[in-house]
C-alpha cells in the first residue's frame, strides 16, 4: 500500500499516514515516516550513485562472487554502482571464473592463452606468480594427486597449538592430538 502511494507521488510521511490509515493501517506516524525518510535517502543515493555507507570489501566481494545477482533491491543497486564505477573488477572476477573452470576441468591447454589473456588486466600479479611457479601449476593440473589430507592435518595441528600457546607442555599437546584424531 505504502509503495503504490509513494510512486503516486505522496511523499510526505504525515499525509502518507494518514492515507494507509483510512484504508486499515494500525501503526505509528513514526514507522510511516521512517519508511518515507529511509525512501528519500534510498532515491537520492541512486540518483547520485553514491551509496549512503561504503560495503566492506568483504561484502563486496561476496556480492561480486557467490551473489552475483544481489538478494535484494539494495544489493542490486550497489552491484549496478560498483559494475558501473569499477569496470576492471568485473573483468577480474569474470577472469577468475574462467581460471577456476581451467582447474576444476584439468584444461592444462587452456592455461597458456588464459595467462596471455590476464597478463595485462587486474590480475597481473597473480598472472606473474603462476608464471614464475608454471610447471608446479603444470604439475597440478596434470597429475590426479592432491596434498588436501596432509594439508589438513597440518591445519589442524597448527589451529591446536595456537589453541595451547602458553598454557602447557608438550604432553598436554599430545594428549590434545591423540584426542583430536
Amino acid at each position: 500500500m505504502l509503495d503504490k502511494l509513494w510512486n503516486e507521488g505522496f511523499r510526505n510521511g504525515a499525509e502518507l499516514h494518514r492515507q494507509v490509515r483510512a484504508a486499515g493501517f494500525r501503526g505509528s506516524l513514526r514507522v510511516v515516516t521512517e519508511w518515507t525518510t529511509r525512501r528519500r535517502q534510498d532515491l537520492k543515493a541512486a540518483e547520485t550513485c553514491v551509496p549512503r555507507k561504503a560495503p566492506a570489501a568483504r561484502t563486496v566481494a561476496k556480492m561480486l562472487t557467490t551473489h552475483r545477482h544481489g538478494d535484494t533491491r539494495q544489493q542490486i543497486a550497489l552491484l549496478a554502482i560498483i559494475t558501473k564505477s569499477t569496470p576492471d573488477i568485473i573483468t577480474a572476477r569474470d577472469q577468475l571464473d574462467a581460471f577456476q573452470a581451467i582447474v576444476r576441468d584439468r584444461k592444462v591447454e587452456a592455461l597458456a592463452p588464459w595467462l596471455a589473456e590476464a597478463a595485462g588486466g587486474p590480475l597481473t600479479s597473480f598472472v606473474t606468480g603462476l608464471r614464475a611457479d608454471l610447471a608446479a601449476v603444470d604439475a597440478a593440473l596434470r597429475e590426479p594427486w592432491s596434498s588436501g589430507q596432509v594439508e589438513g592435518t597440518i591445519n589442524k595441528l597448527k589451529l591446536l597449538k595456537r589453541q595451547m600457546y602458553g598454557r602447557a607442555n608438550l604432553d598436554l599437546l599430545e594428549a590434545r592430538l591423540m584426542s583430536a584424531a
